[in-house]
């Protein structure tokens, strides 16, 4: 497969909030990373299929996907076109976290 174009996202999350979007390639996969930090709360992936309008977490069933709660990265594939991501440091979260997602 060819090289990304898709530019990485990085940030350091220290209050609840999110990151910028991330806009990958397509049936790629990309690296969703918790590089470093210690903090108290959940971070996890949320997408969006309308340009950043809206923005959901990844939920199968009543089991939410993509939750973080240590460093380590998580590989994740996206078949939609358009579709963006970001971590998002949920209400509660204290502490810092540095993540990057990345293609």
């Amino acid at each position: 497969m060819g090289s990304s174009t898709a530019t990485p996202v990085e940030a350091t999350l220290s209050t609840a909030g999110s990151t910028a979007w991330f806009s990958p390639a397509a049936g790629r996969m990309f690296n969703a990373w918790v590089l470093a930090g210690s903090w108290s709360g959940s971070l996890y992936l949320e997408k969006s299929p309308d340009g950043g309008t809206s923005a959901v977490p990844i939920v199968v069933g009543d089991f939410q996907l993509y939750v973080a709660t240590r460093i380590g990265v998580t590989p994740v594939e996206e078949h939609e076109s358009g579709v963006l991501w970001r971590w998002t440091a949920a209400s509660g979260f204290s502490g810092s976290a540095t993540v990057r997602i990345s293609q």
